[in-house]
């Protein structure tokens, strides 16, 4: 057997925090489960918490014209011919506008200016939206990434703002206009208007209809499809909550909520809620890049849907990405005239909620043109609320920091940030369903649901081993592990993310096993996922 200490190295963070919270001035109520007209129960964010993201400049005048000094140092890095041709184009750019306070913005919502609860001075890197070699976008029905070659097209470096305000209660079907300014400077910002849904379902997806029925008949027929397609469904008994603290006395004065009372707690199900399965649908399209400016109607559409047993429709979801999607700030606009192809997405995440039962899963992906599919089978367990249990286990996921998911709502907010966002010591892993890298480490996630956790002092462990399946030999082994360093305090859900390292592992298929036990003498079922070294 391969020695323990070649293979596992643990991510060490420090866990999130998840003390009770009070709503927002002008807010209903805090994060709470609320019963569907089924009573069913469902779990969202603050249904009026808006978060916009402003970026700012300074006016250039012809003194300060070429000046490039406030570029930060790296920021071209990964550029062509090491960004000398990028550079040009940043010089004749104003200068970021950095420093200012919540007293210099003016926001408002339908034309009425609006008191401003949350404010940030975002620290995000230059590279912008790209975490690692992804680029991931949210909408209102699940998270879009884009591959990236390379480092990517660099973003231009730039003074970015979060901004939160409680606008009055929206109706169903409302929208909203944005509007953000500060005096005697250029402001862009992310978006110019939100949108409350008419259908709260998230399962209800706005394809066009003649597509989607196109759609439709091609999950059910074996014609082989241009697109290749594959998708993981992995069903947890967890959701998390981004809540807005307030712990500024009301007396004050324009109080503003610091950035790190931002909180992204997770809640666990009770046994009648149905389970949250996170869908990962990863495909190949037979091109890579869009033409800037877009092609006419170039778009992503994805299409799922679930069958139970007897082969009736349970429910279905869906999204769309265009091209033009998300509006350009004026330096992408300008860095665009040199770099006139787009990246084109291959990963859609989203989640649905499922009752207990034995489905299938049809994933179809369009262009409009091309079509490609994926089944696959899904097996959704009840939750025994009186016992000790690990959730399934994400393998292979994009990993980066916790604290992008605050971008996220500023994308979608009020609506909340879909899928769920599987969170381990202030990291987030994102599924993706390929094979994990071959000179590696593999992540892992999964969550333990202890019970006796808000009640009783106790210890909770875990196991996990690998098995090559060729040989049936036992690879890995770590024995009971304690889990103390992921134990959220007050919170019956333990998320564990972990880095295996499996490089010195020959190609060939494996079996990856967890299972935990308490101090109470209590273990769980193993949970399984299998992985591919090629």
């Amino acid at each position: 057997m391969i020695p323990l200490s070649a293979f596992v190295c643990l991510a060490l963070l420090l866990p999130l925090a998840v003390d009770a919270q009070t709503p927002a001035d002008g807010d209903d109520k805090a994060p709470q489960t609320a019963n569907s007209t089924t009573g069913i129960p469902t779990f969202y964010a603050h249904a009026r918490q808006v978060i916009v993201e402003a970026e700012v400049w300074n006016h250039a005048d012809k003194k300060s014209a070429g000046d490039a000094s406030w570029i930060p140092e790296g920021a071209l890095t990964g550029a062509p011919d090491g960004g000398a041709r990028l550079k040009k184009v940043l010089n004749l750019m104003p200068p970021p506008a950095r420093g200012l306070t919540p007293g210099d913005f003016h926001v408002l919502d339908n034309g009425v200016e609006q008191k401003i609860n949350y404010f940030s001075e975002a620290d995000f890197p230059a590279v912008g939206t790209t975490t690692g070699f992804w680029r991931l976008d949210p909408t209102t029905r699940g998270m879009w990434g884009t591959l990236l070659f390379g480092s990517g097209m660099p973003h231009a470096p730039s003074a970015t703002y979060l901004i939160g305000y409680v606008p009055p209660a929206p109706q169903p079907g409302d929208c909203h206009t944005i509007q953000v300014s500060v005096e005697a400077h250029p402001v862009w910002v992310n978006r110019r208007e939100y949108c409350t849904m008419k259908n709260s379902d998230p399962a209800t997806a706005p394809l066009e209809i003649k597509l989607r029925a196109r759609m439709q008949e091609f999950a059910s027929s074996s014609a082989p499809g241009a697109i290749k397609v594959s998708a993981s469904a992995l069903a947890f008994w967890s959701s998390g909550v981004l809540s807005l603290a307030r712990r500024v006395p009301p007396a004050e004065v324009a109080p503003v909520t610091p950035a790190t009372d931002f909180t992204y707690a997770v809640e666990v199900h009770d046994s009648k809620a149905p389970t949250t399965v996170q869908i990962a649908t990863q495909f190949t399209l037979p091109y890579l890049l869009w033409n800037a400016p877009c092609p006419k109607n170039a778009a992503i559409y994805v299409l799922g849907m679930v069958f139970r047993a007897n082969g009736e429709l349970e429910t279905q979801f869906g999204d769309i990405f265009r091209c033009d999607k998300w509006t350009s700030n004026p330096a992408e606009e300008a860095i665009k005239k040199f770099y006139v192809k787009a990246g084109v997405p291959s990963l859609f995440d989203t989640q649905i909620g499922l009752r207990p039962g034995e489905y299938e899963m049809r994933l179809v992906v369009s262009d409009g043109k091309n079509f490609g599919r994926a089944q696959v089978p899904l097996r959704v367990q009840s939750l025994d609320a009186e016992a000790l249990t690990v959730s399934d286990v994400v393998l292979n996921s994009i990993i980066r920091d916790a604290s992008w998911i605050i971008r996220d709502a500023a994308k979608v907010a009020p609506d909340p940030v879909i899928p769920t966002p599987l969170i381990s010591k202030k990291v987030q892993f994102v599924p993706v369903p390929a094979h994990p890298p071959k000179d590696g480490p593999l992540s892992v996630y999964f969550e333990i649901y202890e019970p006796l956790a808000d009640t009783d002092k106790v210890d909770v462990s875990y196991s996990l081993k690998i098995t090559d399946l060729k040989t049936g030999s036992l690879v890995m082994n770590t024995g009971a592990m304690s889990a103390a360093d992921w134990v959220v305090p007050g919170n019956v859900v333990i998320p564990i993310g972990l880095k295996v390292a499996i490089e010195k592992l020959p190609p060939g298929s494996y079996r990856l096993e967890i299972r935990a036990s308490d101090s109470a003498g209590r273990q769980s079922e193993w949970r399984q996922a299998s992985f591919a070294i090629k």
